[in-house]
């Protein structure tokens, strides 16, 4: 407890850094943007960003131990496993079961009620493969870490005018996923707690990438050592101040996956629409359609990747199937930017993401057993799926249905590699600058990958 307060005094009282009511900074935004992911030519774009020689390059280091840590040292320690078979802690501090506490704390809730809250989600008529194991104690729910996500990436520079300076950062998250332990040596049912941060201003965003940046280089990642403590006091700061908790849950049945998600409210998990991907049209041969319709009437937002999908294309569960073809726009719709339509539309979207347009069997982070690291797509780490590079890869020309033999656009991938460049981009800002320069930084250079909240 003594931890958790100093922490938080002394990010909010000398950086300044949850002041999310000041005067001037922006609300948390809506369900608005989108924005595409970086294809070009990522390990050349990072060398000439970080300017430095190949002995600071670290771009493994800064990967593995800044932004997505899978390391067993950290996911299986006494602090953060949450297998309640191997164990040593029966309530680890950073457990599933604390985790779920935290963010039923940000929602308000009464933590007296969260067993029930559960309970109550457990029985959703949509989550059926759910087995007897949950049925449990949320101490002893079937989970084990696959990895503490850092996603400061998906933040916003959000203010009042162009050239003001008033501007602040929203919607970054600190992410904890987590894979139903299985017999079958491969994911069944997965889970990701998403923290989404308040909006803070550029000079306290500036400093918590720093923080973030300085896990690179601290002596770790045993329990106890600097690495372990500073990321622990990261993490209480982000689930701490979160603004909103949102848990993304899917299920596979047989080669089929159905995607949920929920929000954590006072009154217990609340079923959210996906606006992340349309119901209708993932494949949309007919130009009459309502996605087709979407898509011609909303043509510059969807090229700038900055549009909302509208309730009547929004789904409650999405059902991801292994398919022969990409995201498919009716022929001429979008005339000469069809292919440039097509892809935001795809990308963007749990199907285009998680299946063939970036060669994906669905899962970015895979089912692990205890001891070893979560394999990675290729999408987010490159050529290995093991050790992550800074070379780009491509899962080749993606089949395009409604005229056969047709093909999208050759894309090369390695979204690790944007979000480095994200992370030193924001580190190395001038936290005074106008919001101009921090905009044509970010925005502009096609690094942010904005969401829905």
């Amino acid at each position: 407890m003594t931890r958790r307060l100093f922490a938080i005094g002394l990010l909010s009282g000398i950086l300044g850094l949850w002041d999310a009511d000041a005067e001037g900074a922006p609300a948390l935004p809506g369900p608005v943007y989108f924005s595409n992911r970086a294809v070009a030519s990522p390990a050349i774009a990072l060398r000439t960003e970080l300017a430095a020689p190949a002995s600071d390059y670290q771009h493994r280091i800064v990967a593995e131990r800044c932004l997505l840590i899978r390391n067993p040292a950290i996911v299986d320690s006494v602090d953060f496993d949450s297998d309640p078979v191997s164990r040593s802690n029966p309530n680890p501090p950073w457990g599933f079961a604390q985790v779920i506490y935290r963010a039923f704390r940000t929602a308000g809730a009464n933590l007296s009620q969260v067993e029930g809250f559960m309970q109550a989600w457990q029985s959703d008529q949509g989550l059926g493969g759910l087995d007897l194991r949950w049925k449990q104690p949320i101490t002893q729910a079937p989970v084990r870490l696959l990895g503490v996500i850092n996603r400061l990436d998906l933040a916003e520079l959000k203010s009042r005018g162009v050239d003001r300076n008033d501007g602040a950062m929203c919607g970054a998250e600190v992410r904890f996923v987590y894979a139903a332990l299985s017999s079958l040596q491969a994911g069944y049912l997965n889970l990701i707690v998403e923290f989404v941060l308040p909006c803070i201003s550029k000079p306290a965003f500036h400093a918590y990438a720093a923080r973030w940046n300085d896990l690179r280089t601290l002596p770790g990642p045993a329990p106890g050592s600097p690495y372990y403590r500073s990321l622990e006091w990261l993490l209480t700061e982000a689930t701490g101040h979160a603004n909103c908790v949102r848990l993304r849950v899917s299920m596979r049945n047989d080669n089929v996956w159905d995607v949920h998600q929920f929000a954590f409210q006072s009154k217990g998990l609340a079923r959210q629409l996906l606006f992340r991907q349309p119901n209708v049209g993932k494949v949309s041969c007919d130009p009459r359609s309502l996605f087709s319709g979407f898509v011609q009437n909303n043509l510059p937002q969807i090229l700038a990747s900055q549009y909302s999908i509208p309730a009547p294309l929004g789904a409650q569960i999405e059902r991801l199937s292994p398919i022969l073809a990409a995201l498919t726009l009716a022929p001429g719709i979008g005339g000469a930017y069809y292919e440039r339509a097509r892809y935001s539309l795809s990308i963007n979207s749990c199907l285009g993401c998680h299946g063939i347009e970036t060669g994906t069997q669905f899962n970015h982070l895979q089912y692990r057993r205890r001891g070893e690291s979560s394999r990675l797509s290729n999408f987010l780490a490159g050529p290995s799926q093991d050790v992550v590079t800074d070379q780009p890869w491509s899962p080749g020309a993606p089949p395009l249905a409604c005229v056969n033999g047709t093909h999208g656009d050759v894309r090369f991938f390695n979204d690790l590699v944007r979000r480095h460049l994200f992370l030193n981009i924001a580190r190395r800002l001038d936290p005074a600058a106008p919001d101009v320069v921090w905009r044509r930084a970010l925005d502009t250079t096609g690094l942010t990958a904005l969401q829905t909240h």
